[in-house]
């Protein structure tokens, strides 16, 4: 009865700690935005209390990232520099907590979820980075960077292929090279609206 009442409790706590996942995968680009803006704050206008604040929310969310990636890598079988597993945990303990991650891509990209946030987060610093400039170089440039991110992350869904349905892929595809044309979009209409201010004065 023990037995059965632990391994309950256990699942509970795997059940929940997949949700946490969930929550994390959600808050990852407003948290992140917000601690990148903090920390930003504070070095170019001496608010140490900025760096407080933003240094620690940086530092956590990265945390939880490289524990969820030590434990994806230990469900693929692949062990730690000195040959141990990166977790006690068992792998079928180790499948519910990320359920979400395993389960929503082909079994050849369980790592797709990572390359996601790692577009998240080269987007918040590339919008962090470029925020404070608004002459017509700084503007392109950030243009410019945006769409290298959206296209080397396209090209490497093309090549991965990460969803295990092909409408999914093609919907990616499809969803990606729009954001690509709206910056284009986006960067034209702003060289021509300069332009057009700089005739009339």
């Amino acid at each position: 009865l023990l037995a059965n009442t632990e391994a309950a409790a256990s699942e509970q706590v795997d059940t929940y700690e997949n949700w946490a996942v969930i929550v994390f995968t959600l808050q990852l680009p407003t948290v992140c935005a917000i601690g990148a803006h903090a920390v930003v704050l504070g070095s170019y206008n001496d608010q140490h209390l900025s760096l407080a604040i933003g240094i620690p929310i940086l530092a956590l969310e990265a945390a939880y990232a490289l524990r969820l990636f030590r434990h994806m890598r230990t469900l693929q079988g692949r062990r730690g520099c000195f040959g141990a597993r990166h977790t006690a945990l068992s792998d079928a303990r180790l499948r519910i907590r990320l359920q979400y991650l395993i389960y929503k891509y082909a079994k050849h990209a369980p790592y797709w979820q990572f390359v996601l946030w790692a577009r998240q987060l080269a987007l918040i610093g590339i919008n962090e980075a470029f925020e404070s400039f608004e002459d017509d170089v700084m503007v392109l440039s950030q243009a410019a960077a945006t769409i290298a991110v959206l296209i080397v992350t396209l090209a490497l869904h093309w090549r991965t292929r990460p969803y295990a349905h092909g409408y999914q892929n093609v919907a990616e595809v499809v969803l990606s090279s729009c954001s690509i044309l709206a910056v284009i979009g986006g960067s034209i209409y702003y060289v021509h609206r300069a332009h057009a201010s700089t005739v009339s004065m």
